[in-house]
């Protein structure tokens, strides 16, 4: 167990602002940011709906399938762990990760609708879905 009061931690810090343990000041990390390879994809997305639709000016219940290609990001982002004192549990993170920039919605057409495993035919359903219109490199979440 390590017992760390407040005076340990304020001298600590003096003889850290005074230069007197260097490589272990309260310095910034900085990410090189060349390194970064964050790209924007496409992928093939299959879409299961279930949902009420018209048939015969009566509304049923239908299983609709279909697919969509949409955006994905993929890449890799420079990221660092470093030593700290001042910061618990003794360590600075910068953590970066390949995510979405923008996003715009997308229009999807499923083709097939199922009603107990039978295909009701000549109906297709229009669903909303979010497609990635770019990507870049941001903080990680959690």
């Amino acid at each position: 167990m390590v017992i760390t009061s407040n005076i340990c931690v304020q001298s600590l810090q003096l003889l850290l602002s005074l230069g007197l343990f260097p490589g272990f000041g309260l310095t910034e990390v900085h990410i090189n940011t060349e390194n970064d390879d964050c790209r924007l994809l496409t992928t093939i997305v299959p879409i299961t709906r279930q949902m009420t639709i018209n048939q015969n000016g009566r509304p049923i219940n239908a299983m609709c399938i279909g697919q969509a290609t949409l955006n994905k990001c993929e890449g890799m982002c420079e990221s660092s762990v470093t030593p700290s004192v001042n910061l618990y549990p003794g360590f600075k993170k910068n953590c970066r990760c390949c995510k979405e920039k923008t996003t715009e919605s997308k229009e999807v057409l499923l083709t097939q609708c199922y009603k107990d495993k039978t295909e009701i035919m000549s109906q297709s359903v229009s669903v909303v879905v979010k497609d990635i219109t770019s990507c870049q490199c941001e903080r990680c979440e959690g």
